[in-house]
């Protein structure tokens, strides 16, 4: 029995069909790029099957979801925590200069003992105990007044070399005496290393900052104002351009002298700010 054209057709169309199929060029399909669509960059997906996930694929680049993730990490490495400060110097085993080791305020840049709480800068000073408690590099009797810090030393220096010496040790200057409230309090730091007799080489009566030389009139080396003086009766008689306090037990007033000593060195009197 022939078959029937109902039954023959399908068949010819399936075959046509196949045929057609399996000749068609699969370099030929075209698929969408990836991120395309709303969230392919994010999904987790090869939504164009060419091997690269999301934003790893160039297709994403430039995607809002890859540009946030782009600051992310930017964030993460720019708010690393970069506070490398430690406690000790990892190379030598020691705690750094700027450690407080004995907390007195001080570290151990300025501070001279820094295992010693009881000395720093400003510390005060006591004569002749062979302890630099204040860390000027001196041997005085110092303390501090209304923010002021005064320094008696000892020396048998002229007044010239007398300036240096506080100059060089961190101080200011020499004293500027501006009231007798300071003249009392330096007074007393004499009385401290008991008021001894105004000799050559004496602290007794230490050279001040009020002088004649360096303007040719009477003023104080710092360049303050001189508006308080303190003359013995019978001085100043023209000796020298500069000035020593405390020159007579009888008439403790100040005295003028040769700046550059002449046989009449003495102590000194040293002044800074506090912190």
């Amino acid at each position: 029995m022939r078959p029937t054209l109902s039954l023959v057709w399908p068949l010819f169309c399936g075959a046509v069909l196949l045929i057609a199929a399996c000749g068609t060029d699969v370099s030929v399909i075209q698929t969408n790029a990836e991120g395309d669509d709303p969230g392919e960059c994010s999904d987790d997906a090869d939504n164009d099957q060419d091997g690269d996930f999301d934003c790893d694929d160039e297709d994403c680049a430039g995607s809002d979801d890859c540009r946030e993730e782009s600051d992310t990490d930017t964030d993460t490495d720019t708010d690393t925590d970069t506070d490398t400060d430690t406690d000790t110097d990892t190379d030598t085993g020691q705690k750094p200069p700027d450690n407080d080791v004995d907390d007195d305020g001080y570290t151990s840049d300025v501070d001279c003992d820094d295992e010693d709480p009881d000395v720093y800068p400003w510390a005060g000073d006591t004569y002749g105990d062979g302890v630099d408690s204040d860390c000027d590099g001196l041997d005085c009797e110092a303390s501090e007044s209304n923010g002021v810090y005064y320094a008696l030393c000892e020396g048998e220096v002229s007044w010239f070399d007398a300036r240096t010496a506080c100059m060089d040790n961190g101080y200011t200057d020499l004293v500027s005496i501006e009231d007798d409230a300071v003249e009392a309090f330096l007074k007393g730091l004499i009385a401290n290393v008991g008021n001894p007799e105004c000799v050559t080489g004496s602290m007794g009566c230490p050279w001040i900052g009020y002088n004649a030389e360096l303007t040719g009139s009477w003023a104080w080396s710092d360049g303050t104002v001189a508006s308080y003086e303190n003359w013995s009766s019978i001085e100043p008689s023209g000796d020298g351009a500069c000035v020593h306090m405390n020159r007579y037990a009888h008439d403790p007033g100040w005295n003028d002298a040769p700046c550059d000593g002449g046989g009449n060195d003495y102590g000194y009197v040293c002044e800074r700010g506090t912190p």
